[in-house]
């Protein structure tokens, strides 16, 4: 062991360069799987963690669900976890598009449409907030106000790909 410097996560919450890094990281991720898959494989990502706290809501107050512990932040991630997959899964099969050709443009909107719409879920559920938060600037950008517009922005976006 060199040294007794340790690294922790705390260490790169809230920095405006991890903030970059992951967003940029994910637009180039995402648009790469744009051009790959199709743009609807992308959007379906985007729309799956859009409606995944929706439904976890709701999960919690379900008939058949209401008995078991669902509260506290490790339950809540990991029922994000899966409404988000079985969500996603479900999205790509009613937005299928075999024969639909992705544009280098198209596969662009779709990836920063899912990366802007994957920082505002992540900014806006408390459960995921508690395991990193972003910095200022991301915080500010996805504010209790500004988040109607940007998921209408977005779902247009997600539109303009789609054709």
């Amino acid at each position: 062991m060199i040294g007794s410097s340790t690294l922790d996560v705390a260490t790169f919450t809230g920095s405006l360069s991890t903030d970059v890094m992951i967003g940029v990281g994910l637009l180039i991720a995402l648009t790469l799987l744009a051009l790959y898959a199709g743009s609807s494989q992308v959007i379906s990502i985007g729309l799956a963690a859009l409606f995944a706290p929706v439904v976890v809501a709701f999960a919690k107050n379900a008939a058949f669900l209401s008995g078991m512990p669902l509260d506290g932040t490790g339950y809540e991630r990991a029922m994000l976890a899966v409404m988000f997959g079985i969500l996603a899964f479900l999205f790509k099969m009613i937005s299928s598009d075999i024969l639909h050709m992705t544009t280098p443009l198209q596969a662009i909107m779709a990836g920063l449409g899912t990366t802007c719409l994957l920082m505002l879920v992540w900014v806006s559920t408390p459960a995921l907030v508690t395991w990193f938060q972003f910095g200022g600037t991301i915080t500010a950008a996805f504010a209790e106000g500004f988040r109607f517009w940007w998921v209408m922005s977005i779902l247009a976006l997600f539109a303009f790909a789609r054709m």
